[in-house]
């Protein structure tokens, strides 16, 4: 498993990852996005926690470190 690293360093291509903050102190997949949808654009980092508390609360509450995704499980064997 990798150490938290400052979100600074963090991938920007669109790659998910573990993303963390000090404000919503729980971890969650997200990744970056340049917003280009959005009536005025603006880059930032995307979780899940957007699709639970909307897009206002994810731009007021950006993470401050990352890590990489876990590997998957290993299949089942049958």
């Amino acid at each position: 498993m990798s150490e938290w690293q400052p979100i600074e360093t963090a991938p920007k291509d669109g790659k998910a990852i573990l993303l963390y903050s000090d404000k919503w102190p729980r971890c969650a997949a997200g990744f970056w996005t340049d917003d280009r949808f959005s009536a005025r654009p603006k880059p930032l980092w995307v979780s899940d926690f957007e699709r639970l508390y909307g897009l206002r609360w994810q731009r007021l509450t950006q993470p401050t470190h990352w890590q990489p995704l876990p590997l998957p499980p290993p299949p089942e064997v049958k």
